[in-house]
């Protein structure tokens, strides 16, 4: 099994310049949609689609601590397709909420020896995905474990408490299992689904794999302001080796 401590890579984290400097629209550009100026322009409003990598913003704001921050990103991206039965008003407290939610949640609780670079990268990536994951065990069934996997690969991580989250993750599966055949296909994972092993023998084993990977890393940070067709890319080569 692949785990981030595997990757011996530098911590910092992709940036542009001084992302620190800008306002949400200001950090845009005029990049956006003429009436939704965060969202795509070449995308349907309603799908959400940011007209930028908001990444190196959002890790600012959070570096800051900037509830109020994160939440207008939040509301400016779902601006267009909030929901319904419910206010403009209800939907700025409902994303002011969440965005408190994702800054200020212990990342302790399972996550050990984790790095300041690895919270704020962890946060980010959480906020990405929160303008369209709910955060429930339906989670499981999209790629969001590969995206946040993805984010945290340079990082050197210990999981505590996994017996608990494998509890909790059979148990979903089993009551959903008993409303939907989908999940009846799902096996029950065990605690060996989680351990970590040994990584040294794992990068003997798996040496081409693992100098590929780094490679991969190495030209992310070395591009002076990586695009998200770059990150795409990257992110799906990363997919395709570690499923190997």
């Amino acid at each position: 099994m692949v785990t981030s401590e595997i990757l011996e890579q530098p911590t910092a984290a992709l940036a542009l310049a001084d992302p620190s400097g800008f306002d949400l629209l200001g950090f845009a550009g005029g990049e956006g949609h003429p009436d939704f100026p965060v969202l795509s322009r070449t995308h349907n409003p309603s799908s959400c689609v940011p007209c930028i990598d908001f990444s190196p913003w959002l890790r600012e704001r959070i570096r800051w601590g900037d509830v109020d921050g994160v939440a207008e990103y939040l509301w400016r991206v779902r601006e267009a397709n909030p929901g319904v039965g419910a206010s403009v008003e209800y939907f700025r407290r409902h994303y002011r909420a969440l965005a408190a939610a994702l800054l200020n949640t212990p990342l302790d609780r399972y996550l050990g020896d984790l790095s300041e670079e690895a919270c704020l990268d962890l946060r980010v990536a959480l906020v990405l995905l929160a303008i369209h994951e709910g955060f429930s065990g339906f989670i499981m069934t999209g790629e969001a474990a590969d995206f946040v996997a993805a984010v945290m690969a340079p990082h050197e991580l210990t999981l505590s408490g996994a017996a608990g989250l494998i509890e909790r993750r059979n148990a979903f599966v089993v009551h959903m299992a008993g409303e939907m055949s989908y999940w009846s296909t799902w096996a029950p994972l065990t605690a060996d689904a989680l351990r970590t092993g040994d990584v040294s023998s794992w990068k003997t084993r798996n040496a081409v794999l693992y100098e590929r990977l780094r490679q991969i890393l190495g030209e992310l940070r070395a591009a002076e302001s990586p695009d998200l067709a770059m990150l795409s890319v990257a992110m799906r080569e990363l997919r395709n080796l570690t499923s190997h």
